[in-house]
C-alpha cells in the first residue's frame, strides 16, 4: 500500500509508483481494507467446492 503524509514530493512520488505498478499488473488499493477484501474475495473464488454425496 502506498501512502503520504500530504507533502506535494511524497504525493508526486506516490503517484508515479502507483501508475508504475498498476502498469506491470500489480495492484494497487486505496486502503487497507479494500486490500483485505480483495484478499478474501480470492481466497472464496479460488477455494475448490465442497463435495456433495
Amino acid at each position: 500500500m502506498l501512502r503520504s503524509a500530504g507533502d506535494k514530493v511524497q504525493d508526486d512520488f506516490v503517484r508515479e509508483q502507483r501508475a508504475e505498478l498498476i502498469g506491470q499488473g500489480i495492484a494497487v488499493f486505496g486502503s487497507t481494507a479494500q486490500a483485505v477484501r480483495a484478499h478474501a474475495k480470492l481466497l472464496t473464488m479460488t477455494r475448490p467446492l465442497p463435495a456433495t454425496a
